[in-house]
């Protein structure tokens, strides 16, 4: 029968450092020689190389960090140490290298390297040389690099590179398509001088956008290059019409287009306009530019024929009006329009009106125009006065 117990926080943490190791980067060992912890880290940050004297306290022990079996790392004796005056430690860990003070009472001998650099990459020992039997715990270092790598056309179009410098260890890299889907591409070059130069080559087969992944799982992950559109050499790129600002001349161009097409200025009846070729060049596509002098306004569009691959792509369509064009007389000419109609209009309304009885029109003395309804008329008869009857009676 199993008798379950509780486990102290102390018991549980050799597995608990255990675990986070073998996670970080593995822990393996000589069929001869004590276990050995592979820690892998990221330039420039900080990592905890772990060594443990058990549960019991060293405030009062010694205990030695070397590097590659000579270099001065971290040394504590009876509380003297590298960072309160105690000399010996190599230039190169100077400032960088700190202990936990608060855990020696718990046998925590375990150091902090800061700022870490490639040169820190190596294999790391810690000692309790006065202890009978020696102690000691073996840890490997590998400091790595996370470089952007960089996608490069090749001229003829068709091929790409990816290329990536300084890195550390050497990562997996590959090229993808727009949707992230690897492509198929050869290890070029590969040098090591520390870090790894590594290029790859990849003959594409179709129009997409790409860009390189490099891959080092230990340390960042993955890190994308830009992405750039690869055209393939005889394609049908869709030609761009450009109107200049003096508003008489257009352009035609086209670029990154092969074999060289036939391009064209056309006018919204589809029929060609006489356009100058005014600038040619190949750099395994050609770029080309029209221009054009216009004599009517109307809509334009240019025109590319490659007759082999995809007989012809249009640009879109603008309107080009000519400058000293007569729109602005059709503008004036359209207000003195309105205007005009709408006084006739006024005429025939007042007209019908006058002649309806609706509206009076009379005229006094000083030639000014008083304008009365006839309801108006017939209430001025109706309030005639009983004096003004008598008068008029005498009369």
């Amino acid at each position: 029968m199993l008798n379950p117990r509780v486990c102290s926080v102390m018991e549980l943490l050799p597995l608990v450092c255990l675990w986070v190791l073998t996670w970080s980067g593995g822990i393996s060992a000589d069929a001869n020689g004590p276990l050995i912890t592979k820690i892998t880290v990221k330039e420039d940050d900080q990592v905890v190389l772990p060594c443990s004297f058990g549960s019991l306290s060293i405030t009062d022990k010694l205990f030695d960090w070397k590097k590659d079996g000579d270099k001065e790392v971290f040394m504590f004796d009876k509380g003297q140490h590298y960072n309160n005056g105690l000399p010996g430690q190599d230039e190169t860990f100077r400032g960088r290298v700190t202990h936990f003070p608060d855990k020696l009472q718990s046998g925590n001998a375990s150091i902090v390297i800061k700022k870490t650099k490639l040169a820190d990459s190596g294999n790391y020992t810690c000692d309790f040389p006065r202890e009978q039997p020696t102690r000691r715990s073996e840890i490997e270092l590998i400091v790595g690099t996370c470089p952007t790598p960089v996608i490069i056309p090749v001229k003829n179009g068709g091929h790409v590179k990816c290329k990536v410098v300084d890195t550390s260890p050497k990562p997996a890299m590959e090229l993808q398509d727009s949707t992230g889907t690897p492509v198929p591409a050869k290890e070029e070059k590969v040098s090591e001088n520390g870090n790894y130069y590594i290029v790859l080559t990849a003959n594409l087969t179709k129009e997409d956008y790409y860009h390189c992944v490099v891959k080092q799982r230990e340390i960042c992950h993955q890190v994308k290059s830009e992405e750039i559109y690869v055209r393939l050499p005889g394609t049908c790129p869709t030609p761009v019409i450009i109107p200049v600002k003096n508003g008489v001349h257009v352009k035609c161009k086209v670029v990154e287009t092969s074999p060289k097409p036939a391009m064209e200025l056309q006018d919204s009846t589809g029929t060609p306009v006489p356009a100058k070729e005014e600038k040619v060049s190949e750099n395994g596509n050609y770029y080309i530019v029209l221009m054009a002098n216009l004599t009517k306004e109307d809509y334009y569009h240019c025109v590319v024929k490659q007759r082999d691959i995809c007989h012809q792509v249009q640009s879109e369509e603008i309107y080009v009006r000519l400058p000293g064009s007569n729109s602005g007389w059709y503008v004036v000419v359209g207000v003195i329009t309105a205007v005009l109609a709408t006084v006739v209009v006024g005429a025939v309304i007042i007209f019908l009106l006058v002649k309806s009885g609706c509206l009076k029109l009379s005229f006094n003395r000083g030639s000014r125009t008083e304008t009365s309804l006839s309801s108006e008329k017939n209430k001025e008869q109706n309030e005639t006065t009983p004096l003004d009857i008598q008068e008029k009676e005498s009369t």
